[in-house]
This record gives structure tokens, C-alpha cells and sequence, in this order.
């Protein structure tokens, strides 16, 4: 074999073989493992010496090996067990010997003693695990009567006529135990992992609800307070526009009157003049004048005074007509907004419709009540009528935001909700709850139930309350159901894309009744 490469990848060093149990040493040279082994030995006989053909170089270390026995060294060599001889260099170990408490590498396990007492096992750093406590030896036995295992020592004293079984044989006996075991918390394990992501999505979900809500309550106070400032602007700019034109017109007349007094002045102090100083011409160009004309004078300061007195009643009582219609028609404005925002609109005049009712179904005369007496109410059959004891209601909901409130009999079943006209009125499948076109809230034998399609969901047992509110957000496809006590505790929400307009449904029992409170 020519040109052979003694580092090459596929050849081992000693015997130019290509190996498939490999071993490779940080000098570059491959092994393989036999011959390893061999030369490891041979080298240590004779002391070393300067390495040929096939020898291993001094101080050298492995770097990796691909035997069966010794896997591949972790990236992580900080967990990797070490040969306890090998105190010159760090060589990866490939079995433990419990007895010597060592770890040996392929050299000194090839050497290493036979002797059953020696027990290999799987490279560890924890020899006290697999040691009795008290004796110091190898837990060779397991004792079926105090589920313990136990050393040889044990067996002859403490144990001594009990049923002890080898380890080994132990082991094998129990792993179908074990494998149940494993099987059982590995499910349980899985299931409570899914669980958890069950419920990390519904926080989350929660969450994300939560802050959508809160951003469209604040952007909604946004909204209003910008609209509340610009109207309070828009007021007092109107207010001070119709101050700044009544006092403008005020300071004109002011003005005016005080020009016309100074010109009375002025022909009073002429007339006072010629009065004591007669002068011919100047008594010729007075009676020329106007001066002298009375009536006119009069006349004009009559006209001028009432438009005084409009003045004067202006600054009086202010006009606040156009003010107070500005700020109405704001706040219209405002309660409009409020309203498309979070109108949610009480079914005040929500009422029973007899011609679906039951004939075991009775219906108080205000139709807000019903009742299930176990008599037969004798009402003309209609194809709209349902043979169970259920009942909807007269008005239906197609959209919008929606809610009322009911009050439930102490004892006694019921159910509680919605349904689309089309549902069913004949069979078990019409019952509310029971097909896809109904959803409902019921209680049975004292237990909760949130129903759809038939599935039941249940959510509490053993309740105690009698009102309950029932919102439904007809564009959000949700059906909310609440408890109405001292304070509002959410019960369950239905998720849907209503395809049909709704009525409200409502199915009783025997010894059971609802009421309509909104």
C-alpha cells in the first residue's frame, strides 16, 4: 500500500487498516481501537522513547472516538468524565468500576482486573449512589419486602429471611412498573403542559382584550375632551365677539352723545352771549340758523334715546340665547359621539310571544313572566308554537349593542339566551342549547352549564343567585351572560358570527319561572 497518508482520515496509524472503531489523538494520529490499545500497552512496558511508525506520541491525549462504547465527547467538556489513572493528561473515560470507585480509559481497562467483584458500568462521578451507606459495598440485591436496595452484608443480617432478589433481575421485573409509571406522568405531564399554554393563551388573549378596551375607553375620553375644548373655545369666543360688538357700539353712541353735548353747549353759550350782548347780525344769523328749530331738536333726541335705552337694557341683561344654543347643539354633538362609541341600549320594552309559547308554558298578562304549571293552557296550535316548555321573545335584535335582565325561580331548571327564528319548534333538537342556532346559559340539577350545538361547558355548581344580565353585541358576535348580586361577576361570553336577527329565548321546568326585569 503506496503513498499511504499516516494521518489520513480512514487509515489507522498502526496497522494502515481503515478503521470503523476510530480514535482520535490530538497529535492528528488515528487509531484504531485494538491496536490502540496494544500500542498504549507496549509503550508503558518499554518506558517509551522516540515514537515510530504506528506509535503514539508522548503526552499526547485523545481527542475523540466513535466507539460504541465511548460516544462522541459533549461540546460542554466540563461535564466529561475523565480516566482517574491518566494523571498527566485528561483522557475521556468509558466505564466506572463501582468497587475501585474509578474511571477508566480504553488503556486501563484493558488491564483492568476480571474479578466479578469489579462491577463496570457507565462512566460516573457518583459511586456513593450505587454503594450501601453503611457497609460500603456494591447494592448487588433488592429486597421485595421493604422495597429497598440492598449490599451482600444486608442480605446476611438486616434482611436475613426476606424475599431479596438479584438487582439486576429486580430491574428487569420492575421496568414494566416503571415503563406504566413513566407512561402515566409523562401523559400527566403533557396534559399539564397543556394546560398551562391552554391558559398563557387565554391571559394573553385576556390581556390583549384588556389593553384593546382601555385604548378605545381612552381614545374615546380623547375624543371628548378635545370636543368639550374646542366647543368651550368656540363659546367663549362667541361670548367675547358679542361682548367686544354690544361695547363697540356703546362706545360709538357714548361718543356721539358726548359730541352732541359739547354743540349744546356750545348754541347754549351763543344764546347766553345775546343775551347779555344783543347784537343785531348775530341775532340775524340765529334765527337764519336751525338752532331755533325745537320740534326737530326734540324729535331727534326722543329717536336717540330709546335707541339709549335698547343700549342700556343690552348691557343689562346679556343676550344669552345664541350662547346656550351654541352649547346645546355641541353637547349633542358630544352625546351623539358618546353614543357611537359605547351605546348600549337597555330592551326596556322587550315582551314574551305567546304564539311561541308551549301549551304547558303559562304567560303572565303583562308578558314578561312565564311559568311552567304542568297544565295543558289549551292554546290554538300554530305552526310558530313549541312543544317543549320554551318560549321567545317578540322582539328580535339585528344589530347593535343590547342587554336585559331576568330573575330565576330559587328552585327548579331553566335555560337562558338566544335563538335564531328558523330554530327548530318540534323534537328534543328544538330545545334551546340543543342545535347551532341557539345559545344559551341553563342550569340542571344545581350545576351551571353554558350550552351550544348540544356541548355543554360547565361553570360552577351550587349557586345561590336569582338575576342575571344577558348583553349581547350583535356586530362583535358576542352573548355575555352575568350575575347580578352586589356587584357585576361575568359568568361566560359566547363567540359567534350571528348570521340571522335574534330573539331572546327563554325554556323553564316544572317548579320554575322567569321573569323579565328590563
Amino acid at each position: 500500500m503506496s503513498s499511504l497518508d499516516l494521518t489520513g482520515d480512514h487509515n489507522c496509524s498502526s496497522c494502515l487498516e481503515v478503521f470503523s472503531d476510530l480514535i482520535k489523538l490530538r497529535c492528528g494520529h488515528n487509531f484504531y481501537r485494538e491496536c490502540f490499545v496494544n500500542v498504549l500497552g507496549s509503550q508503558e512496558r518499554t518506558g517509551g522513547g522516540s515514537p515510530g511508525r504506528g506509535d503514539i506520541c508522548p503526552g499526547c491525549t485523545v481527542l475523540s472516538s466513535n466507539s460504541d462504547n465511548q460516544p462522541e465527547p459533549p461540546e460542554d467538556r466540563a461535564a466529561e468524565i475523565f480516566c482517574t489513572y491518566c494523571i498527566h493528561s485528561q483522557v475521556p473515560a468509558i466505564q466506572s468500576c463501582l468497587h475501585c470507585e474509578a474511571s477508566l480509559c480504553a488503556g486501563h481497562l484493558k488491564v483492568h482486573t476480571k474479578s466479578q467483584e469489579h462491577i463496570l458500568t457507565k462512566p460516573t462521578e457518583s459511586f456513593k449512589d450505587s454503594k450501601c451507606s453503611i457497609h460500603n459495598k456494591i447494592l448487588d440485591f433488592y429486597c421485595c419486602q421493604d422495597n429497598l436496595c440492598i449490599c451482600i452484608s444486608c442480605h446476611l443480617e438486616e434482611h436475613r429471611g426476606h424475599q431479596v432478589r438479584d438487582f439486576n433481575e429486580a430491574f428487569e421485573k420492575l421496568k414494566e412498573k416503571m415503563d406504566f409509571a413513566l407512561d402515566i406522568l409523562t401523559s400527566e405531564a403533557e396534559e399539564i403542559e397543556k394546560r398551562t399554554r391552554r391558559l398563557q393563551d387565554r391571559q394573553t388573549n385576556l390581556q390583549e382584550k384588556a389593553a384593546s378596551a382601555a385604548e378605545r375607553v381612552c381614545a374615546l375620553f380623547r375624543n371628548l375632551r378635545k370636543q368639550q375644548e374646542d366647543l368651550e373655545n368656540k363659546i367663549l369666543k362667541d361670548i367675547s365677539w358679542q361682548e367686544k360688538q354690544i361695547s363697540l357700539s356703546v362706545s360709538n353712541r357714548i361718543l356721539h352723545l358726548e359730541q352732541n353735548r359739547e354743540e349744546l353747549s356750545r348754541k347754549i353759550g351763543n344764546i347766553k352771549d345775546l343775551y347779555e350782548r344783543p347784537n343785531p347780525l348775530m341775532f340775524s344769523q340765529w334765527l337764519n340758523s336751525e338752532n331755533h328749530d325745537l320740534h326737530k331738536l326734540r324729535r331727534e333726541s326722543v329717536k336717540y334715546r330709546k335707541t339709549d335705552v335698547r343700549m342700556a337694557y343690552a348691557l343689562k341683561e346679556f343676550d344669552e340665547g345664541p350662547v346656550i344654543q351654541a352649547l346645546h347643539t355641541g353637547l349633542l354633538h358630544m352625546v351623539a359621539t358618546i353614543k357611537k362609541g359605547i351605546f348600549v341600549q337597555e330592551a326596556s320594552d322587550l315582551l314574551l310571544d305567546v304564539n311561541t309559547a308551549a301549551n304547558n308554558v303559562a304567560v303572565t298578562e303583562d308578558l314578561k313572566e312565564l311559568s311552567c304549571p304542568g297544565s295543558d293552557q289549551w292554546r290554538i296550535e300554530k305552526g310558530e308554537r313549541f312543544d317543549f316548555s320554551q318560549v321567545l321573545s317578540s322582539g328580535k335584535f339585528g344589530s347593535g349593542r343590547h342587554y336585559w335582565d331576568v330573575e330565576v325561580g330559587d328552585s327548579g331548571n331553566f335555560r337562558l339566551g338566544v335563538a335564531y327564528p328558523t330554530i327548530e319548534r318540534k323534537g328534543g333538537q328544538a330545545r334551546i342549547g340543543n342545535n347551532d342556532k341557539s345559545w344559551c346559559l341553563g342550569k340542571e340539577d344545581d350545576t351551571l352549564f353554558a350550552i351550544h350545538d348540544s356541548n355543554k361547558n360547565c361553570l360552577e355548581r351550587d349557586f345561590s343567585w336569582q338575576k342575571i344580565r344577558i348583553y349581547l353585541d350583535y356586530e362583535a358576535g358576542q352573548l355575555s351572560f352575568y350575575e347580578l348580586g352586589d356587584s357585576i361577576r361575568h359568568l361566560h361570553t359566547f363567540t359567534a358570527t350571528f348570521t340571522e336577527p335574534l330573539h331572546a329565548a327563554f325554556c323553564i321546568f316544572l317548579t320554575s319561572w322567569v321573569r323579565i326585569l328590563s
